[in-house]
């Protein structure tokens, strides 16, 4: 897994899902539910750089230890219809427009706080309140 090639850019943030334009900079054909795999990649490792229309938003997995744990169940998550799914707001939906190269520019929302929830909940990263509660 891991998005070779793909170049994006924060479209919005709005509520709990940031939307996301991204496309292949190599393959002409990009299909939808590889850019929605690609999308929450993103949004786990590398985090949105600040923008016009968007405020920065860190990575979900943002230490060694979160990323190992999540390298452990990697594999299933971004399986067929594995958990990935749920995170993807836009389900079978898509909006596809053409950009001058002619490549596939993909729209896609993923709620980052559900997702964040899931990671919480399978003790990948800790939850936000943990730095307000010792937690033995």
């Amino acid at each position: 897994m891991g998005q070779k090639n793909v170049q994006f850019a924060c479209k919005s943030i709005a509520g709990e899902s940031i939307t996301i334009e991204i496309w292949k900079t190599k393959k002409k054909k990009y299909k939808h539910r590889e850019a929605q795999k690609d999308a929450i990649y993103i949004v786990l490792f590398n985090g949105i750089p600040s923008s016009e229309n968007c405020s920065g938003q860190k990575p979900l997995l943002n230490d060694k230890p979160a990323i190992n744990k999540f390298k452990e169940i990697e594999k299933e998550f971004f399986a067929g219809s594995g958990p990935w799914i749920k995170f993807s707001l836009n389900g079978n939906y898509h909006e596809e427009i053409q950009s001058q190269e002619n490549n596939r520019i993909h729209i896609i929302s993923v709620n980052k706080n559900q997702l964040r929830k899931y990671l919480e909940q399978e003790k990948i990263i800790k939850p936000l309140n943990s730095i307000f509660y010792n937690e033995n």
